[in-house]
């Protein structure tokens, strides 16, 4: 009979070793899984922030453009007033 409780101790030191590695493998797998939940939130995010700065780029770019063409617009326009108004104080 004691070698039978020395049998079952070790069986139970063995047991509690391999319950602690499943603990321990769950929890690791717990975290893994919420790693990737917080992976696929961050590609989310970097996605979104990509998608604006495009956005952004693309009116920038417009605006740019717009620009151009007021100061084409408005420059033409200006030497003719200034012009007119040296034609008028010369008289």
């Amino acid at each position: 009979m004691p070698e039978d409780s020395k049998e079952i101790h070790a069986l139970e030191l063995t047991m509690a070793r391999i319950e602690g590695k499943l603990d321990a493998a769950l929890e690791l797998k717990t975290d893994v899984t919420k790693l990737r939940d917080d992976l696929a939130r961050t590609d989310d995010t970097a996605r979104s922030a990509e998608a604006k700065a495009d956005t952004n780029r693309r009116d920038i770019d417009a605006l740019k453009a717009n620009q151009r063409w007021a100061i084409g617009i408005m420059a033409p326009i200006l030497v003719t007033i200034v012009i007119f108004i040296l034609g008028i104080l010369l008289r």
